[in-house]
């Protein structure tokens, strides 16, 4: 055909290196397909002008296929005809705002020795001049090129590859998988694909923001209906010049560790659960291959912008559960999403409660730490609405000291005792995914830093408290903890019902069953049970016996019975109320050796005050049993009068 060589040189840098040429051929794309399909095009899209598409057509031909890509470029000058053919030759690197190709591998990946490449042609104008160009691939040696003039006029550039057929399905399968992500036009066999990045997929309860500029940024935040649904995927796609770059988890992309999904692996970031984004940047560079961002300034630009979208979408997902119509699944994920954010965000959010100023790289969360410290989160008992943190740390209690439970029993403890405006209630969280399998407290947790980043606060779990005489001790002196007074009066004709009671109980406690099984614990030998009046009660709860005064007699003890108490009136007039009874006498035999009821003196309820309680209870209900089963034991107190009477009303 009269083919004139024109040039023939190895397009390798400026050496003869074959086997450095075999390795860049051969290791610049993860997957070999990825060179024919991905470098054509990319330089494609680089030369296309105007809005029309690049085009791209399969078609077979005997034993191959022929793949072309065609744009309406100006074809090539003698710098990009230098360019395509010798590695690190690129002519777009000066433009870094509109080129992908900036690295300068020419065609190398496309002439992957596993792909068995026949020919590749190029049809274009050469230095103005209409021209074809052929590359003769030779086994696996460097591939040579000849250029001749043609006659037919010709408009861009078309380059063609032969394709043996059976390399073709692994081709077409990446082809089609770039056609399903491509967010600019392109023309395949007849036609369009183009999926605009705005239409990206989600529904009318996902929260879809967009950024605009370089980079530009469209970003979901999925809101489920099951937060605690660990969903492994949360796809982010980088584009350069409309080509992906990279796509990956979110997760790993911006946290670029392994690992579930947690807040505790976002310090110091924001936090969604479900996300997915399509990022479209002019200045990331493309590392070799193209499936990775280069980890430059660009990509932290990127990663920045990301996390601002978040932070918003944040903001946005605590409005929505906040509103009055919000329906119980936005309300409970945007519950979720504020304690995973006070997580993930704590040493922020103790420099906002110090009023510290926030660097200049964490700016962007101070709208975010605000909504974070006045979202009603934490509970309390007594109180039907969540309270917020900053309402929490700024509020005035005794000593700078908060109290929290996690029982209703534990919280009782502090009734009447504590002037703080509310006892914090403790909740557990435990979610596969939000969590990474592991249980969280939301005060101990969360709370816990933000109050004790106050200075001179603590914060006091109920449940140690009650065990921990010494500390009881130390509250009561910083008076911390302290009992109300409270009035009573003695009730001197009670009524029928609970005379019948009292002399019930009477009985049983005179038994000696009851006497042996308390004997160990050193009883008063006279117990004076008196009926009582509450006239003036500071707690909030019933309040069922007390002891009414320590004597100087240490052999007798007076415990009085609250006749308008609504737990006590149901065993009066139940049958067997007496045998109800046993285990509130046994609390008030524990607290023997100081004063309750009527006086200002407060009664610690330690440690010692429940091993006392829990093995006394434990003996008389045990003798209890075995006398109602008709097996009572016999004798006395250690062995003394088990005719004398113990309880004396």
């Amino acid at each position: 055909m009269g083919e004139k060589c024109i040039l023939k040189r190895d397009f390798i840098f400026d050496a003869d290196n074959q086997k450095a040429f075999q390795k860049l051929r051969d290791h610049q794309f993860p997957r070999m397909e990825q060179g024919i399909v991905y470098e054509p095009l990319a330089n494609a899209l680089d030369q296309q002008q105007g809005d029309t598409p690049v085009s791209i057509t399969a078609e077979k031909s005997g034993n191959c296929y022929v793949l072309t890509y065609h744009d309406n470029g100006p074809g090539l000058t003698p710098d990009n005809l230098e360019a395509l053919h010798f590695i690190g030759k690129s002519t777009k690197r000066k433009d870094l705002n509109d080129y992908i190709g900036r690295f300068g591998m020419g065609l190398t990946g496309a002439f992957h020795s596993g792909l068995g490449i026949k020919k590749v042609e190029i049809r274009t104008r050469v230095c103005g001049v209409p021209s074809r160009v052929i590359y003769r691939c030779n086994g696996d040696a460097i591939p040579t090129w000849f250029r001749e003039d043609t006659r037919a006029p010709c408009r861009g550039m078309s380059i063609s590859f032969f394709v043996p057929k059976k390399r073709m399905e692994t081709v077409f399968s990446t082809l089609e998988n770039l056609l399903d992500k491509t967010i600019v036009p392109i023309l395949y066999n007849g036609k369009i694909y183009h999926h605009p990045p705005e239409e990206m997929e989600r529904t009318d309860r996902d929260i879809f923001l967009v950024k605009k500029g370089d980079p530009q940024i469209f970003y979901c935040a999925h809101i489920t209906e099951d937060p605690s649904t660990f969903r492994s995927m949360d796809p982010i796609r980088i584009y350069l010049r409309g080509m992906p770059v990279e796509e990956d988890d979110m997760y790993r992309i911006f946290v670029t560790r392994y690992g579930d999904k947690m807040p505790q692996n976002y310090s110091g970031k924001p936090y969604m659960k479900h996300e997915s984004g399509i990022v479209l940047s002019g200045r990331a560079e493309p590392t070799v291959g193209r499936d990775k961002v280069v980890r430059n300034k660009a990509f932290e630009d990127i990663q920045k912008a990301v996390e601002t979208l978040r932070a918003e979408a944040l903001r946005d997902l605590f409005k929505k559960g906040l509103a009055e119509d919000a329906d119980e699944e936005i309300r409970r994920y945007a519950q979720d999403m504020a304690a995973a954010n006070l997580y993930s965000l704590s040493s922020q959010l103790v420099s906002r409660i110090k009023g510290e100023t926030l660097s200049e790289e964490k700016a962007y969360l101070a709208p975010l730490l605000d909504d974070l410290l006045d979202y009603p989160l934490f509970p309390s008992f007594g109180s039907q609405q969540p309270l917020a943190a900053r309402e929490i740390v700024r509020a005035e209690t005794p000593g700078d000291v908060f109290f929290y439970a996690k029982h209703q029993e534990a919280r009782d403890f502090l009734t009447g005792r504590h002037k703080s405006p509310f006892i914090l209630r403790e909740q557990a969280y435990f979610f596969s995914g939000l969590w990474g399998g592991h249980e969280k407290h939301l005060i101990d947790s969360l709370l816990k830093p933000l109050v004790e980043s106050r200075a001179g606060a603590e914060i006091i779990l109920l449940e140690d408290l009650m065990w921990d005489e010494a500390r009881i001790e130390d509250l009561e002196k910083r008076k911390v903890i302290h009992m109300h007074p409270m009035r009573i009066r003695i009730t001197e004709n009670p009524d029928g019902d609970f005379t019948d009671f009292l002399d019930r109980l009477r009985e049983t406690l005179n038994r000696p069953w009851f006497r042996e099984a308390v004997s160990r614990f050193h009883p008063p030998k006279r117990v004076h049970i008196k009926p009582i009046e509450v006239l003036e009660e500071p707690t909030m709860g019933d309040t069922v016996a007390g002891v009414l005064s320590s004597t100087k007699n240490r052999e007798e003890l007076a415990i009085g019975l609250n006749v308008t108490s609504a737990t006590l009136r149901g065993l009066v007039h139940h049958p067997n109320g007496h045998f109800a009874f046993l285990p509130i006498l046994c609390h008030e035999l524990s607290h023997r050796r100081r004063t309750v009821v009527g006086d200002g003196e407060d009664v610690p309820h330690g440690q010692g005050f429940y091993f006392d309680r829990v093995r006394m209870e434990e003996r008389v209900l045990a003798g209890c049993a075995r006398y109602l089963l008709g097996k009572e034991m016999a004798g006395g107190i250690d062995g003394g009068d088990g005719a004398a009477e113990m309880l004396v009303l």
